[in-house]
């Protein structure tokens, strides 16, 4: 697994274990579709602690799964590099969800 998930009430903590790049967004994708999240979570941190590196395909798979979310939850990516948030900002993922190194 590229993500583990881990619900303690009303929030939901997601950690990505590896970069976001072709090689790996696949993998991902699919782990991602089979995740449903839960009516009774009000929010979603994503820990991106062992993240180094994203590509343009990560991207596209973080917009796909965290736009939506925004919707019916509050977004948070902790633990985000400086490169990592510079290349998140540039893609204007900072409009659906806030992000802290």
């Amino acid at each position: 697994m590229l993500i583990n998930f881990l619900i303690k009430g009303e929030i939901l903590h997601a950690s990505f274990h590896s970069d976001l790049h072709f090689e790996t967004s696949h993998q991902l994708e699919t782990e991602l579709t089979d995740f449903n999240l839960k009516d009774h979570v009000r929010k979603v941190t994503i820990d991106f602690s062992k993240v180094r590196f994203v590509d343009s395909s990560g991207i596209s798979l973080l917009l796909k799964w965290i736009h939506p979310m925004t919707r019916k939850v509050e977004v948070e990516l902790i633990h985000v590099s400086e490169p990592v948030q510079n290349i998140l900002k540039i893609c204007k993922l900072d409009q659906f969800a806030t992000i802290r190194p």
